[in-house]
């Protein structure tokens, strides 16, 4: 309809496919298709639109894909070709007043996440906050709270407590996002919120049940305090095997985690046996706490 200047049918089919595509949105980690269509119907919306509203639906499609890529790596090859499509619309025309303005007639701060990010790859971290501190004033979106999370952990490393206030918004917000949970999950252990901690960990668990990227180790997800990894002691009570998981119980948490995972490379001694009183550091996945640094005591 669009190559035939068909406006008036194209929006009409646009809509339906909006209709459609948000409808068809179960669950991002086991389909990210209806996402990745949803975005595409948001870039057309753009092509048929003029000034603002051809760059306020661009940057909403913009938004889609950015959080779907952030939460299921295997969609980010396709996805990446939609969205240089969509920045091809955008990126001669998004300045900080046009970002402004959007926001204002729209409510619509992605222009800003947009602006931040561009920032971030060039490592002008404090600029960065400023532009996603802006957006934030607008709307808090799941987009620019996170940008906000993973700047403040550039600019303060080990410091969980600053990232109190961006996931307190984030539970105010109402919607799901796999990283922004995972954090407060995390920030929920920390402070010793442990019961909590364990549901967040096992709604997390349930939902990135497809994403592939929820098993890998961090040396930032490692739990610290004073810049120093926190020690745990516990009692081996099941020896990890090559394609097994054992099991190290402790008794400084409460019972709903006591029991932390441990894999067979990360016991750190010869001749391991079961009841090893041992000692080990935290570091999480998103299944929850797992142990490393595994020692005898």
């Amino acid at each position: 309809c669009i190559e035939n200047g068909d406006e008036e049918n194209a929006w009409n089919h646009l809509d339906s496919a909006e209709t459609y595509f948000e409808n068809a949105i179960y669950d991002i980690a086991i389909s990210p298709h209806p996402v990745q269509g949803l975005a595409q119907t948001f870039y057309y919306k753009g092509v048929l639109s003029e000034g603002n509203a051809k760059y306020n639906y661009c940057l909403i499609g913009l938004s889609k894909l950015r959080h779907l890529n952030k939460n299921v790596e295997q969609s980010v090859r396709h996805s990446y070709s939609i969205e240089r499509t969509i920045l091809s619309e955008i990126k001669s025309y998004i300045d900080l007043n046009a970002a402004r303005n959007i926001s204002e007639v729209f409510k619509n701060p992605d222009g800003f996440s947009y602006l931040a990010e561009i920032e971030i790859e060039n490592k002008e971290y404090r600029k960065a906050l400023e532009l996603v501190n802006e957006g934030i004033s607008f709307s808090p979106t799941l987009w620019l709270l996170t940008l906000k999370l993973n700047i403040l952990k550039k600019l303060h490393p080990k410091n969980v407590e600053i990232l109190r206030d961006t996931l307190e918004l984030y539970q105010r917000i109402g919607e799901y996002d796999l990283t922004l949970s995972f954090e407060l999950a995390k920030f929920h252990f920390y402070h010793l919120d442990y019961l909590r901690s364990y549901n967040e960990f096992q709604e997390l668990k349930s939902r990135s049940e497809n994403y592939v990227g929820r098993l890998g180790f961090n040396s930032e997800n490692v739990l610290f305090k004073d810049n120093d990894p926190i020690p745990f002691k516990g009692i081996l009570v099941k020896i990890p095997r090559y394609s097994e998981r054992g099991i190290i119980r402790c008794y400084d948490i409460l019972p709903e985690i006591r029991d932390i995972p441990v894999r067979y490379y990360n016991i750190s001694y010869q001749g391991v046996k079961e009841k090893d009183p041992v000692s080990f550091n935290i570091y999480f996945n998103y299944t929850g706490p797992q142990a490393v640094n595994v020692t005898r005591r």
